[in-house]
């Protein structure tokens, strides 16, 4: 099984390395770690990442690759360029670590390590001096899942015994869910009061009935609103009013003039076609999408604004930890 991971290589001069897509050249000139920072780690010693512990001897085979999907490579005279879209003899690293931390990277067949600053990137020096040591930069969500191979299990929290442990079959469990109920900045608490932060009052659990769900607090109560405002009771089981659907939720947008700084805002009173407009998404800027804001009064299903958003809801997830 081939093991990779994402990261980002500081040097000594606190800059990342880079893939530039000009003629896929390499240099040490990120300030931040980017897309064109960021490289996979893809490991070739057969018992995968981390095997071997820090310390001479402990290497491990290495491809180093790009964002562009490209190989680095270094040639006998130090050259190292990165425009091969496939492994061959002079893209085989070994990743040396050590006990501060940082790992030097060594080209198998030449023995010489990657090293330098700026746009003077070599593989040419014999030994590995500070200057051919990098910092690992995990390039992942700070939300992860930890998972040991060889056991086969998850790392989880054990809040009760206050320990982690390595016993879970899957990432997630039941337990780990838990929803937040929130609306103009307040969560609903179990009692049916508003408050500002997340407690145990405020995290419910869904439980799915035929498509409809129900939220249950931390002592088994249903959250309802048969008695007007919503709360939670105690019951064996959730009827009909604490059954729920959960509808997607119009866009909400507020519109700003850029001459006059100022925001859009409507009259109070009865929603006429003249407040309703529709949202038309149209082109693609390097991924992201912008918006042109129409007025369109045969469509009236598109977005629509308010001046209250009492009714309007938001779902937030709390894991836990777990």
């Amino acid at each position: 099984m081939t093991y990779s991971l994402e990261f980002g290589l500081v040097n000594a001069a606190n800059r990342y390395l880079t893939a530039e897509p000009f003629r896929f050249q390499v240099a040490a000139t990120g300030k931040q770690l980017k897309p064109r920072q960021v490289w996979v780690l893809q490991f070739v010693t057969p018992h995968g990442a981390g095997a071997a512990g820090p310390g001479e001897g402990a290497a491990q085979k290495v491809h180093l690759i790009s964002a562009l999907k490209r190989y680095l490579a270094a040639d006998p005279n130090g050259k190292v360029t990165c425009d091969q879209d496939k492994p061959g003899p002079q893209t085989f690293f070994l990743l040396h670590q050590y006990p501060d931390g940082k790992v030097s990277l060594q080209n198998e067949q030449s023995k010489r390590f990657l090293g330098g600053a700026e746009d003077n990137v070599t593989c040419f020096a014999q030994a590995s001096s500070e200057t051919e040591k990098w910092t690992l930069h995990l390039a992942v969500h700070p939300n992860v899942a930890i998972y040991n191979p060889n056991r086969k299990r998850y790392v989880r929290c054990d809040e009760k015994a206050e320990v982690l442990r390595c016993d879970r079959d899957m990432p997630w469990g039941a337990e780990s869910m838990r929803y937040n109920l929130e609306t103009m900045s307040k969560l609903l608490a179990s009692n049916g009061s508003l408050v500002s932060d997340v407690t145990a009052q405020t995290m419910y659990s869904l439980e799915v009935h035929g498509g409809l769900v129900a939220f249950r607090d931390d002592e088994g109560k249903y959250l309802t609103g048969r008695e007007g405002s919503m709360k939670t009771l105690k019951m064996d089981r959730p009827g009909r009013d604490e059954l729920f659907s959960v509808e997607t939720s119009p866009a909400q947008v507020s519109l700003r003039s850029s001459s006059t700084n100022k925001f859009v805002c409507c009259k109070p009173g009865e929603l006429s076609k003249s407040n309703i407009v529709c949202l038309n998404m149209s082109g693609n800027h390097e991924g992201k999408d912008f918006g042109s804001i129409t007025n369109s009064l045969p469509v009236l299903l598109f977005l629509s604004f308010c001046n209250t958003v009492e009714h309007c809801f938001s779902l937030t997830l709390d894991n836990k930890g777990q």
